[in-house]
């Protein structure tokens, strides 16, 4: 099976509510973009403050639960079925604060 031409672009953001990430469960959502679609066989791979997550996905939205306050990073991955890396996004920072 051959996939369509190499990824031109990776990126992740969580989702913002007014400019902020406000969590009061410690969950929080990311979006992620990829030029080109996902191919068959390619999954997504995350590091959140520096450590690879034991999880992959397939699916642009995700979240992550047990996030506490304060500053983390997060960075976006495509690995192919041998756990290669083929593309990754820059790493971003954000902050989570606590509903008021």
């Amino acid at each position: 099976m051959s996939n369509v031409g190499p990824y031109r672009g990776l990126g992740i953001a969580p989702v913002r509510n007014g400019g902020a990430v406000v969590s009061d469960r410690g969950v929080v959502w990311f979006k992620v973009t990829l030029t080109p679609n996902l191919h068959v066989g390619h999954t997504f791979q995350f590091a959140y403050d520096g450590r690879l997550l034991p999880m992959t996905e397939s699916a642009l939205d995700f979240s992550l639960a047990s996030v506490t306050r304060g500053t983390h990073t997060i960075q976006a991955h495509v690995v192919d079925a041998d756990g290669n890396t083929l593309i990754s996004s820059r790493q971003v920072e954000f902050d989570v604060r606590e509903r008021r």
